[in-house]
């Protein structure tokens, strides 16, 4: 019988938020800041703080999405001719 395999972070249901700034691509003092305005929501588990992947994901989703509604708002602001440099 052979050992289970190690789950890596991203397989995880919830992470720790050193984690989930790793998995994000950015510093603890940002996700605080995510944490701090409501974008991202932690819950407890006993005395630590935990994200649960699904949060993560919709995070990325919304960001996603935000950033596709700007792109469509400058290109009708400033046209093609902005995007061709």
């Amino acid at each position: 019988m052979t050992a289970p395999r190690p789950i890596s972070p991203a397989e995880r249901l919830s992470h720790k938020l050193s984690e989930a700034a790793e998995l994000l691509a950015i510093g603890k003092t940002r996700l605080d800041d995510l944490i701090a305005s409501g974008q991202i929501v932690p819950y407890r588990e006993g005395s630590d703080r935990r994200i649960s992947h699904r949060e993560l994901l919709a995070y990325v989703e919304r960001r996603d999405a935000e950033a596709r509604a700007q792109n469509i708002a400058f290109q009708a602001q400033y046209g093609q001719r902005a995007a061709r440099g």
